[in-house]
């Protein structure tokens, strides 16, 4: 990919197929609490995730930077 956002895609790509997997076991109206808490966490787990990987990304980017 072009301007090395390969990376930032796959992860993005990565997270989008966590989150549909965990939307899919929420989908029976009948969980109760206590089973949904589970794929709750894990959703916000795979969010967290993502975002460190993107704020290490940045942070690495601005480092490169040379001041003007």
């Amino acid at each position: 990919m072009q301007g090395g956002f390969g990376g930032s895609a796959e992860r993005s790509n990565a997270t989008a197929r966590d989150l549909a997997r965990i939307v899919a076991a929420l989908e029976p109206s009948d969980l109760g609490l206590a089973r949904q808490a589970d794929p709750v966490e894990g959703a916000a787990a795979a969010m967290l995730q993502d975002l460190r990987e993107w704020r290490l990304a940045y942070q690495q980017q601005r480092r490169l930077e040379l001041p003007a």
